[in-house]
């Protein structure tokens, strides 16, 4: 099922972009940047807790799909619903999640990161891979998948971190 998902966005990337022939290697009019390079400042910016320019790189409506069935799961839409949903994930984690970016690649509006992410809290820890599907438009995040390795696990995981707050 989750190979299905995956599938489907990207040959829905995959048709966006044949869809928007301009739009190939979009750049950001302000910075010049390709699609690759805002997202790979995205990823800086997280490691650095830039939260600034991290928002500075999201679209005002922005659609975030978090997966799971717990407490940190579901699909926030607009900038401020995400970073209220990011914020709550900072307080439980007390800001302590590490993302390693093992490669990024792109087709044109879609950009896939793939990671590696642990945490350690409470006596618990978790350590796990992952997939983050963004797509671009007009030089800015506008929508984010992401898919992780053993989404049970981290289900309970935020859910136990959550309890405890």
């Amino acid at each position: 099922m989750k190979r299905a998902i995956l599938l489907t966005a990207i040959l829905f990337g995959f048709a966006s972009c044949q869809v928007s022939k301009n739009k190939i290697t979009p750049k950001n009019e302000e910075s010049d940047m390709t699609n690759l390079e805002i997202v790979q400042q995205y990823f800086s910016a997280l490691e650095k807790g830039d939260m600034a320019k991290v928002e500075s790189l999201f679209a005002e409506d922005l659609v975030w799909h978090q997966p799971g069935k717990g407490v940190q799961s579901g699909t926030f839409i607009g900038k401020q619903a995400v970073f209220t949903h990011l914020g709550k994930l900072a307080k439980w984690s007390g800001g302590d999640l590490g993302i390693k970016v093992d490669y990024l690649t792109d087709n044109g509006v879609m950009v896939v990161a793939s990671i590696h992410f642990a945490l350690e809290k409470n006596g618990t820890s978790m350590a796990m891979r992952g997939v983050d599907l963004l797509r671009l438009e007009d030089g800015l995040i506008k929508e984010v998948w992401l898919f992780s390795e053993r989404i049970e696990e981290e289900d309970a995981f935020w859910t136990a971190l959550a309890q405890s707050y």
